[in-house]
């Protein structure tokens, strides 16, 4: 078991980096989840969210795509009953 904050992986370990219907029990620790994800993700690859869950929705419409821009990455949102998913790219 590892901290999802602070992983043992190597950098750029990973082509993809999913989160699935979880981002509303670590919404306090968003920002620390992100960075990690960001470290062991490949530079082409991406962090996706996805979520069926209402808690979830705006920290994914709102708080999740914030953030990536701050970070200066791309965004995406996709929207198909009832998921929502959030992808976050470097640029």
């Amino acid at each position: 078991m590892m901290d999802a904050k602070k992983t043992s992986f190597p950098d750029e370990q990973f082509d993809t980096v999913v989160a699935y219907n979880a981002i509303g029990h670590f919404a306090d620790d968003l920002k620390e989840i992100l960075v990690e994800s960001l470290r062991v993700m490949k530079d082409t690859g991406r962090v996706i969210f996805i979520s069926t869950f209402k808690m979830d929705l705006p920290i994914i419409l709102s708080d999740l795509q914030d953030m990536g821009k701050g970070f200066g990455l791309s965004s995406e949102l996709i929207q198909q009953n009832p998921f929502l998913v959030g992808i976050i790219k470097k640029p």
